[in-house]
């Protein structure tokens, strides 16, 4: 980013890990976020991009280690994070947790479906 004249700002570093993603360099995507962290604080837009990075991955198990160290960092869940994890269940034909999942959206999170 400094050869290049960009602050590291969060905003930046989420726009990296977005590039990372699309790309499909998932890996580097979890070097990025160790070095993120070092610098700035993520918000739920960076664990939202690696939920993300996980579940078109194919590894669900990791995306809700992801979105546990969201809540313990007390950050919100927001309704893309309800939603990603709601395409992986369904991807895994995992319907049952998935409607779970979207009730406590609601009732645990107080986050409304779109």
């Amino acid at each position: 980013m400094l050869s290049f004249n960009v602050q590291r700002t969060v905003k930046s570093f989420n726009t990296l890990l977005n590039a990372l993603l699309t790309c499909g360099k998932l890996d580097r995507m979890k070097e990025l976020f160790q070095l993120m962290e070092k610098y700035v604080s993520p918000d739920a837009c960076s664990y939202n991009i690696l939920i993300h990075g996980c579940v078109v991955s194919r590894r669900l198990e990791d995306a809700w280690m992801v979105f546990d160290e969201m809540l313990k960092k007390r950050l919100q869940p927001t309704v893309v994070t309800f939603g990603t994890l709601l395409y992986g269940l369904c991807l895994e034909l995992r319907v049952d947790e998935a409607l779970k999942l979207k009730e406590d959206m609601m009732r645990v999170y107080n986050v409304k479906p779109d």
